[in-house]
């Protein structure tokens, strides 16, 4: 997949913006009938659609890093309500500018996007008329251009909300278009999506070699995230004001979506084309590592070649150099830390699931000035900050190769198969199936806590209400750092109280009140011979103030051997959970009525007046 975005773009491409939301393509000095003929030719068209997402200000640097923050347990690292202003923060912050200087920038998501939907419209038209759809290679390219141009919808809808629906290839007829609702979308994307299903190969087929290619499980898969989309709640324009609804209100078309979503999840899992990895932390290894291999747990990830795509600069672990033994490049700018875990999600987790210290991490990387005085460019371990605690799920130090720059090129997950069984859960719980939701939901829960305790926490769940808060949960603590949580929240209807609970929460922690009133005042550690650390006083029970119970749970011999760190305080002694941090995750008082990005300003001054942001009051 890799070279196929270095390629140059093929006839069938496009050229540079001059419409309001898409750029007619430039003429093919290639006949269609030759491109679309041609197999390899086809190819390399259809493998095009993917370059919008290493665009620089679409996925690359604005999508991973600011789409799906803030939630209740995910952040842009330290918000202050006093920085809302700021573009990064604002972007994150319930209450995104027009004119965002993240977002209102040259091919920034919005209209990288829908560059990708065009050349997939491009595709489908010409293979259509040109392709022999009877054989399985062109049956494959067809699923995936189906399949991606349905993905970066779902992209633009969980972002914008209603948006122009561009189903053809821009003419001067259909140049300037208004919104339409998210809600007729995602009804033709499900059909879309049931064909792309019906023309892709399963993972195991020969066609298939790697995640970074549209295989069958995806196309079911997406359909199923579709449904439960369609299923729930969506902020919607209705007529310049905002609604905050169920996408259909309809409790038939409801039941279908639920069974529609259930169907394909339980067609993946029975077809056991792909498989849960054993273990979190080996699942996250495999993904730093760039293994590929089809039929794992990753069914779709965002192909970056090495040298772009800044996944683990924001999404990892903090370097606060820019070269140890891990990283390499010529700036003097940090890596990782960007987006981190709100700091009660750590507290959160139960103290036995497996996937707390994969998915949070306490520490960061750096060279201390005695080191650095001494010429060292070695890294050790030492404890972060309470407001600034990283997500560990990529890890630099996990890399089969050195960063040589902020581009590490390590791909972006997409979907994994632990959602199509939570998916499964959900839709089944939905549907009054209480036995098979707790069926499905097992294995996810089973590698988390071990059978026994995964059982016992299961069985609590008695009801289609308890079930449910379960799922909520349990989707939490698998997903956290990988943006799927805030549109759960938006499409569960429980937005606005996700996020009051989740600044109270925030509050009670840095007041140390209950349930944190237990909470150490300080973290003790000790730096180990391979430069990573082991730490006190964070974990459930360690309260020990004692000087020898400390040195025996870091493996020292004493005092000497280990330092501490108030956990609640800078180093100057100031708090660092501030009013002003916690009063920055959210700066409105509705969540869910400023839940979506406004168009650009620079879309909607050339859209010949038929967009606009009124209902967002924008």
């Amino acid at each position: 997949m890799k070279k196929y975005l270095s390629i140059a773009i093929l006839s069938a491409s496009l050229a540079g913006f001059t419409s309001c939301d898409m750029d007619a393509p430039s003429k093919s000095s290639l006949e269609p009938e030759i491109i679309y003929s041609t197999y390899e030719v086809a190819l390399n068209n259809v493998m095009a659609i993917n370059e919008c997402f290493g665009e620089t200000n679409s996925y690359r640097g604005r999508f991973i890093p600011y789409y799906g923050l803030n939630t209740d347990c995910e952040w842009l690292n330290s918000p202050t309500y006093s920085s809302r202003a700021t573009g990064k923060y604002n972007a994150t912050q319930y209450d995104t500018d027009p004119g965002n200087d993240q977002l209102n920038v040259t091919k920034g998501p919005y209209d990288s996007f829908y560059q990708g939907i065009e050349r997939a419209n491009i595709a489908l038209a010409n293979m259509d008329k040109y392709s022999d759809l009877s054989d399985k290679k062109f049956q494959q390219l067809y699923g995936e251009a189906l399949t991606l141009r349905a993905l970066l919808y779902m992209d633009l809808i969980r972002a914008y909300g209603d948006v122009p629906a561009r189903f053809s290839e821009t003419t001067n007829e259909n140049t300037y278009l208004p919104r339409t609702s998210q809600d007729v979308i995602l009804r033709q994307l499900l059909k879309d999506l049931e064909k792309a299903a019906e023309f892709c190969a399963w993972p195991s087929d020969e066609l298939i070699t790697n995640t970074e290619r549209v295989s069958k499980t995806f196309a079911k898969a997406l359909r199923a995230r579709c449904a439960l989309w369609l299923a729930g709640y969506a902020l919607h324009d209705n007529n310049g004001t905002p609604d905050y609804r169920l996408c259909t209100s309809d409790a038939a078309e409801r039941t279908e979506l639920y069974t529609i979503a259930k169907q394909e999840c339980e067609d993946i899992i029975n077809q056991n084309s792909n498989t849960l990895e054993s273990t979190f932390e080996g699942l996250w290894k495999k993904v730093c590592q760039e293994d590929h291999t089809n039929g794992g747990e990753i069914l779709w990830n965002v192909p970056f070649r090495n040298g772009r795509g800044r996944v683990v600069s924001a999404l990892g672990v903090r370097h606060d150099i820019a070269k140890d033994q891990f990283i390499e490049w010529a700036s003097d700018k940090s890596g990782g830390g960007v987006v981190g875990p709100v700091p009660t999600l750590w507290y959160d987790y139960d103290a036995a699931d497996t996937r707390r210290d994969v998915t949070i991490t306490l520490y960061k990387w750096n060279i201390s000035d005695e080191d650095q005085k001494k010429g060292s460019s070695v890294a050790k371990q030492e404890p972060y900050q309470l407001k600034s605690m990283c997500f560990g799920k990529y890890r630099y130090e996990w890399m089969k190769r050195k960063a040589t720059s902020q581009d590490d090129g390590v791909g972006y997950v997409f979907m994994r198969l632990a959602d199509v069984y939570l998916m499964a859960a959900e839709a089944c719980n939905e549907l009054n199936d209480l036995p098979n939701a707790k069926k499905y939901i097992q294995p996810v829960m089973d590698r988390a806590y071990g059978s026994s305790l995964a059982s016992i926490k299961i069985s609590a769940a008695t009801d289609q209400a308890t079930m449910l808060k379960l799922i909520q949960d349990e989707r939490k603590f698998e997903f956290a750092g990988e943006a799927i949580r805030k549109h759960d929240l938006i499409r569960w209807g429980i937005i606005d109280k996700a996020m009051a609970d989740s600044r109270s929460a925030l509050q009670n922690l840095a007041g140390r009140k209950a349930p944190y009133n237990n909470v150490n005042a300080k973290l003790y550690y000790a730096v180990k011979t391979d430069n990573t650390i082991t730490m006190y006083g964070q974990r459930d029970g360690e309260t020990s103030e004692d000087e020898a119970t400390i040195a025996a749970k870091l493996g020292v011999s004493g005092k000497s051997e280990y330092k501490s760190k108030g956990w609640f305080e800078d180093s100057d002694g100031k708090a660092n959970l501030t009013d002003d941090i916690i009063n920055g995750v959210y700066v409105v008082d509705k969540p869910s009525l400023h839940c979506l990005w406004p168009i650009p300003t620079s879309i909607i001054s050339k859209s010949n007046g038929l967009l606009n942001n009124n209902f967002l009051g924008k």
